[in-house]
């Protein structure tokens, strides 16, 4: 029998009511004339129930009526049961509603709206995800050591679907992420690979949908202000026709089902402003203040502002097609047009496909497959089985070097608006912009309806009528891109007498009936927002014959025109005149740099959080892409003058931005050598060597006098590099600076003396980074030996090569007098002990005396160690970053070591963490800090220091003016060392308090501000309580730079806020404008003080983390702060 829990509630019911209970039954039924009487008096409860049923009185998820009846009868148990049945049943037709309502709508899709012969099915997307790391925990490297952000972005590894991101190999992650951004340019088939996400769920297809009960797939553009999650739900993801399933419910099912739930949210870019701000219901989705145990993948254009709501656990790039899908693609689409020799003409032409037939090799596994994938069709009215030859795993394929088409056909979009070109002129193809693409697009979609509609197709340009109806909807379009809406709702443009009849046979756009059922409208909507963003360019482009472009475009800010890039890219695209003076208004913005300097290019090797400069290097960066992009879509002189005026230094990646490169080739053989930038910045990843170096040659095909060059390569494999190349660069960019960071195994003398042949002929070799490689002493031979070639590095990594240990050192040693101008000497974590210290200082290290930073952490080289280390130290002059991390030095060694650091006048960062010097050895450090100035980081955790070493520390900071950051965590330092600690960093560098008369405290009481800084960290610290934190709380004011904060407890005995304490520390908060990090670790609190700590947190402009203990988190307090993250 199958499972049926209503029947068996039925029959529970029949069997176990009293006599009395089913007389009462009976007289309920009968007396309210539910049921006849006469059926009712020699009917058992059974019977009843099914003929409720049967006269659909106990419909499908509604059981309303009995639970009544039983209550009536005093059964609250089975009134209790029928009440949860009718729930669950109510969660099984929502299920089945959002199921049925998924494979009616989104199996089938016609990308093409004026073609419906061409529709696609989702199981045709191909679409590649990688994963960028967006945590430590998601590097594949040791924790030992900070990275940069720039190298979390840069390690990324390709994800085969969303299922990944389930597996801790490969997220790094011990749970499940909560919220997963994927982030795609235009046109990436973004909102496409969503809907697959969504159908495959719902058919538990895939482990994310096995994970979750209900799948809610919301197309974030159909949002309107003031609209409920369930609103949204019952709007866009249940079919109509299901009865019983209403806003109440789907809110009741939601809230007994959050841990089960998957929000599947299309198109942030697209959500309107007034429903993007907080208090909106999708900005608290994201922030976590609704349904905070969900899951939510959503989708966007890459920075339209998602981070604001939320900090995702991991961030996906839809990166388009690979080629062998591009290949699929391409035969699909010309077996359906019945074109299939057009089909080869465009492989033949683009890619170059090899397949590895080997004649030991099972037929089935190196040949191009014979299976034929089939799927139905709609073709001339018929239901046809379409066969598509499939690529088995084995057969390679390529893309030609085509850089702009390349770039273009990557995402699904454009590769098909290509066929569709290549179908009707095959010269209309190669336009190398994306305006004339799109351009050539419309051209071909005019002549068509042209010659449907029997209408005449000018020579030059297009029929008046059509170019004035493009024009009107031109002007529409950017409306309502300013509104950042992509919907045209058809009664406002009847009311601007545009012919949108003619706008449908031309196919730019639909017609359709908004599946909304809170906002039914009918409404033209673009084949594709780039499409929205061209016509809206050509009128722009119009429209600035007459308007500013400023009050136009409302063009105030580079954030506006980032917003905008592709908007701007198809105006200057359009006309050379709006393409002047898009470019001058670029150029009057760009002076939101003029701060920047060359050396901000670098990265910072001092704050764990960003400086406003690096963020706003960040935002240069995509500033340079946009003005490449221009330059590529217009390269005329004047924007070229434009570009270079607002661009004093280019920065891009190499690898992954193909698309400006066209541009740049012309910028650099175009410019005069009077208006070349400062520097070129050239990066580049999980490349070969060579792929990078030749990269470049086409880049730059012939010499540039003066061009000052860095190429920053990380994560690269190397091979030969042909000499040609070589000799190309050295003749052609002789300012060639190269920074080198391999990866791969070298352990063996065989993989060096390659890689030592590989780089002699590496021209402009700067920087050589083999970090974690598994270098040996006899694999570094050959490498060393090397060195003679490479006479010009500055910089030199061998750290976490633990097998080299002292012998490594000694290999090491011979080398250095082959480097003298290494500026940078990293060797942390090599094992080396006093023995290879010896090895290397004083005889092989006293000629490198530019060194500017020296790392030898995690090397316990001891107190002998030190000695030959302090001996060589006094020759480095220029040093400016001293890392002695956990090496051994004991009270006795910082005797030693001090008067040698006195020297080092330069030193901005020194870091003795880990060293057990305690009080004494601070003591000793505290007299001649007032040498040492220029000190911007000073670290000092795991020292064993308390109160008496601080008190010495103290009367030394004033003498450090310019220090951003000081780190005395986990140490024994108690409330009034803290206290005190605190209370000289708040106040400005003082040098006169030592003018001051006895007694007089004058200056550290004052009520002045230390803006300088930026970083603090003073947690995990024994003898600090919850008393000398509430101090603090309220000290901290004077410190508005801070952007980062750790003032935990102590690990073993956590401290205890008081409410008075929490409120000033929560009152603090909104008087440090910076914060961005802040650690509450091993801090308990009341539920008042909590709470009020966490929502000035949340409500806090710039703070996106508050780290907090769990087991420390009060009783039922509110945890679903976006900021918060528990431990």
């Amino acid at each position: 029998m199958a499972d049926n829990p209503r029947q068996d509630m039925y029959l529970e019911i029949s069997r176990n009511l009293v006599d009395q209970e089913l007389r009462d039954l009976r007289n309920y039924v009968s007396g309210a004339k539910i049921l006849p009487a006469g059926f009712v008096q020699h009917a058992d409860a059974h019977q009843i129930c099914n003929q409720l049923e049967k006269e659909q009185k106990l419909k499908p998820g509604d059981l309303s009526l009995l639970a009544g009846l039983l209550r009536r009868i005093g059964r609250h148990d089975y009134a209790e049961k029928a009440e949860k049945i009718a729930e669950d049943e109510r969660k099984d037709i929502f299920q089945k509603s959002v199921k049925k309502y998924y494979e009616l709508k989104l199996p089938h899709f016609k990308p093409l709206i004026w073609n419906d012969n061409f529709t696609l099915t989702l199981s045709d997307i191909f679409t590649q995800l990688e994963l960028v790391p967006t945590s430590e925990k998601q590097l594949k490297t040791t924790t030992k050591y900070k990275r940069s952000e720039s190298d979390l972005k840069e390690q990324r590894k390709e994800l085969k679907s969303l299922d990944d991101l389930f597996n801790p190999d490969v997220t790094g992650l011990s749970t499940a992420p909560r919220c997963i951004l994927i982030e795609g340019e235009a046109g990436g088939g973004k909102t496409t690979f969503l809907s697959k996400e969504a159908l495959d769920a719902v058919s538990q297809k895939t482990e994310l949908g096995k994970q979750h009960d209900i799948t809610l797939l919301i197309r974030l553009r159909e949002v309107r202000k003031g609209e409920t999650i369930e609103q949204m739900v019952w709007d866009q993801c249940v079919d109509e026709t299901t009865e019983g399933i209403d806003v109440q419910s789907i809110r009741t099912i939601l809230k007994r089902n959050k841990s089960r739930v998957l929000f599947l949210l299309d198109g942030y870019d697209e959500l309107r402003p007034e429903a993007r701000v907080a208090g909106q219901a999708i900005p608290k989705l994201l922030s976590g203040k609704l349904y905070s145990n969900s899951t939510i993948v959503i989708t966007s254009r890459p920075s339209a502002g998602v981070q604001q709501h939320t900090r995702p656990d991991c961030h996906v790039h839809i990166t388009g097609f690979s080629p062998e899908h591009m290949v699929k693609y391409v035969r699909k689409y010309f077996f359906i047009t019945e074109n299939p020799e057009l089909a080869e003409e465009f492989i033949r032409q683009y890619f170059t496909v090899i397949d590895w037939n080997y004649s030991d090799a099972d037929e089935d596994d190196y040949r191009l497959s014979d299976t034929l994938e089939s799927s139905p069709e709609s073709h001339d009215g018929e239901e046809v089985k379409v066969q598509i030859t499939t690529l088995a795993p084995v057969l390679n394929v390529f893309l030609k070097d085509n850089k702009i088409l390349n770039n273009v056909i990557q995402t699904p979009l454009f590769l098909l608006l290509v066929c569709l070109l290549w179908e009707e002129d095959q010269e209309m193809v190669a336009t190398g912009t994306m305006t004339g693409l799109y351009d050539n697009l419309l051209t071909c979609l005019v002549r068509k309806y042209c010659k449907r509609e029997g209408v005449d197709m000018p020579t030059e340009g297009l029929p008046t009528e059509v170019a004035e109806s493009l024009l009107q909807l031109g002007k529409l379009a950017l409306e309502a891109l300013l509104r950042n809406e992509t919907l045209l709702d058809l009664t406002e443009v009847e009311k601007e007498k545009v012919k949108w009849e003619l706008l449908l046979k031309l196919g730019v756009v639909s017609l359709e009936v908004s599946s909304s059922r809170l906002h039914p409208r009918k409404q033209l909507n673009f084949s594709h927002k780039t499409m929205q963003e061209f016509l809206a360019g050509q009128y722009v482009a119009h429209a600035l014959l007459n308007q500013d472009i400023v009050e136009l475009l409302q063009l105030t800010s580079i954030t506006k025109a980032l917003e905008l890039s592709n908007l701007l890219q198809f105006t200057c695209g359009c006309d050379s005149r709006a393409a002047q003076t898009v470019m001058e208004e670029l150029s009057n913005l760009s002076k939101e740099f003029s701060h920047l300097r060359t050396d901000d290019f670098q990265k910072s090797l001092i704050l764990l959080v960003k400086s406003k400069i690096e963020k706003t290097v960040e935002t240069y960066r995509r500033f340079v892409l946009l003005c490449l992009d221009v330059l590529n879509e217009k390269k005329e002189p004047y924007v070229l003058q434009a570009v270079s005026r607002a661009l004093p230094v280019i920065i891009m990646d190499l690898h992954r931005h193909s698309k400006p490169h066209a541009a740049l080739k012309y910028y650099l053989q175009t410019i005069q050598s009077s208006h070349l930038p400062d520097i070129m910045i050239l990066e580049s990843f999980d490349v070969e060597v060579s792929e990078a170096l030749q990269e470049l040659e086409q880049i730059v095909p012939s010499p540039i006098p003066g061009l000052k060059v860095d190429l920053r390569l990380k994560y690269v494999g190397f091979d030969l590099v042909p000499d040609k190349t070589v000799q190309h660069l050295q003749q052609c960019l002789p300012g060639l600076r190269l920074d080198l960071n391999l990866s791969g195994q070298f352990d063996s003398p065989d993989e060096t003396a390659r890689l030592a042949s590989v780089l002699k002929n590496v021209p402009g070799l700067r920087v050589l980074g083999l970090l974690h490689t598994d270098l040996t002493p006899s694999s570094l031979q050959p490498l060393v030996q090397g060195f003679r070639h490479m006479s010009l590095l500055e910089e030199l990594d061998l750290s976490w090569d633990g097998a080299l240990g002292d012998a490594g050192m000694e290999v090491l040693q011979v080398g250095l007098s082959s480097v003298p101008h290494l500026a940078v000497l990293r060797l942390g974590e090599v094992n080396m002990t006093a023995v290879g210290m010896s090895s290397l200082a004083p005889k092989y290290m006293h000629h490198l005396v530019g060194l500017r930073e020296l790392d030898i952490s995690e090397n316990w080289i001891g107190y002998t160690g030190l000695e030959s280390l302090t001996t060589v130290l006094p020759i480095f002059t220029a040093m400016q970053v001293l890392v002695l991390y956990r090496i051994g030095i004991s009270p006795t060694g910082m005797r030693t070591l001090v008067p040698v650091l006195c020297q080092l006048t330069r030193l901005i960062k020194l870091d003795i963490s880990g060293n057990a010097i305690g009080d004494p050895g601070l003591e000793c450090l505290a007299a001649i800090l007032h040498h040492l100035t220029a000190m911007k980081v000073l670290v000092l955790s795991r020292t064993d220091i308390s109160d008496t070493g601080i008190s010495s520390l103290i009367k030394a900071l004033p003498h450090l003016v310019q220090l951003q950051v000081l780190d005395v965590w986990y140490n024994k330092i108690g409330d009034s060392g803290i206290v005190s600690l605190v209370q000289t960093l708040c106040q400005p560098s003082s040098l006169g308090m030592e003018q001051n008369p006895p007694g007089d405290k004058s200056l550290t009481t004052a009520p002045h501000c230390n803006t300088t800084l930026q970083e603090l960290n003073m947690g995990f610290n024994s003898g600090v309580t919850g008393a000398g934190l509430g101090r603090v709380a309220q000290l901290i004011i004077a410190l508005p730079a801070l952007t980062w904060l750790n003032m935990s407890g102590y690990p073993s005995t956590p401290a205890h806020l008081s409410d008075t304490a929490a409120m000033a520390l929560a009152e603090a908060l909104s008087r440090l404008p910076a914060l961005e990090w802040l650690h509450l670790e091993y801090i308990s609190m009341e539920p008042a003080g909590f709470q009020a700590v966490v929502q000035a947190a949340e409500e806090h402009p710039t703070l996106e983390r508050l780290i907090y203990s769990k087991e420390l988190v009060p009783e039922g307090a509110d945890t679903t702060a976006s900021c918060l993250e528990l431990g």
